[in-house]
């Protein structure tokens, strides 16, 4: 399986570096500073949309998801070091699944609780309790998030879940994701620069590696912005709660990011994710999990509604 994959992890390194090699010669000669712009006031909508298609044992057929997740995003204060104090609030969750011998499942927090029966119900009681309570964060200029905190009423609803104690260690570590982090200095267009995120869960300890190279500039919507090229891998280390061994044989992780820098926000994020987990139990069949992804997130300004 290595051998095979490692082929494909090649080919999308050099459509990267090919990319890059296409661009203007002036190009080459232009470096860039990457900063959000993080000023008392700024407020931003965010929409994250997962596709999600994952095998399961014993079955042909495999579970589908679909979670749109909508938050707003505002800088609260900024200390004299330019860290600022930012605000991230869960305006709504909206989660469609369709489970082989069980139909359709859908949960939305926009629509009455009471119109929720059986796992949509139990779903519903996980997300309902995060909707408008604002975590908090540090961020840096350069995209660094630290400091994390999430409201204990956020996460409520996964108290009495299987694994629900791992769920603010996975929240947490989302929020810290939500930006790659900048280098220190201005690059130039294939500039190359890695990531490491560790987030520890019952299963074990997930590290995820993000390779970044800054390709140059786009335009979207008669919008200048700069567009990066990501390509992560993924991994379970460390003990976990349950003796398994559980390793992830092949994955293809790749995606593009474009940044807006004139305004100082990710215009968007997209990663698509195809990956075998195996899980080895003893004394019981190792089990092969196949997972599709597809994520994309979006930053936009909030709209202002015009003064009278």
């Amino acid at each position: 399986m290595r051998s095979s994959h490692f082929p494909l992890r090649c080919f999308s390194r050099l459509g990267a570096m090919l990319a890059i090699l296409l661009l203007p010669s002036h190009a080459f000669s232009q470096e860039t500073l990457f900063r959000w712009k993080l000023e008392p006031g700024i407020q931003l909508i965010s929409e994250v949309v997962q596709e999600l298609e994952q095998g399961i044992p014993n079955s042909s057929a495999p579970v589908t998801q679909k979670l749109t997740l909508q938050q707003r995003w505002e800088v609260l204060s900024v200390q004299p070091d330019k860290s600022a104090q930012v605000a991230t609030t869960l305006t709504h969750a909206k989660l469609s699944m369709n489970i082989p011998g069980a139909g359709d499942v859908e949960m939305d927090t926009a629509k009455p609780a009471e119109e929720e029966t059986g796992f949509a119900k139990q779903i519903g009681q996980m997300f309902r309790p995060m909707i408008d309570v604002a975590c908090s964060n540090q961020m840096s200029p350069n995209g660094k998030i630290t400091q994390v905190e999430i409201p204990a009423a956020a996460l409520q609803g996964f108290r009495n879940i299987p694994m629900g104690a791992s769920m603010e260690s996975v929240l947490k570590d989302s929020i810290e994701k939500g930006s790659p982090v900048f280098p220190e200095e201005p690059i130039k267009p294939g500039h190359i620069w890695t990531q490491t995120h560790k987030t520890k869960t019952e299963v074990g300890t997930l590290e995820a590696t993000n390779q970044y190279v800054y390709v140059g500039t786009t335009n979207v919507d008669r919008t200048r912005l700069h567009q990066f090229s990501i390509v992560t891998t993924m991994n379970f280390a460390g003990e976990n709660n349950f003796k398994a061994k559980i390793s992830i044989p092949e994955q293809k992780i790749e995606g593009v990011l474009l940044f807006d820098n004139e305004r100082g926000y990710v215009y968007s994020s997209e990663l698509n994710q195809k990956m075998t987990m195996r899980i080895e139990i003893p004394d019981q069949p190792v089990i092969e999990n196949k997972l599709a992804q597809k994520m994309k997130t979006t930053f936009r300004p909030l709209p202002t509604t015009p003064k009278r």
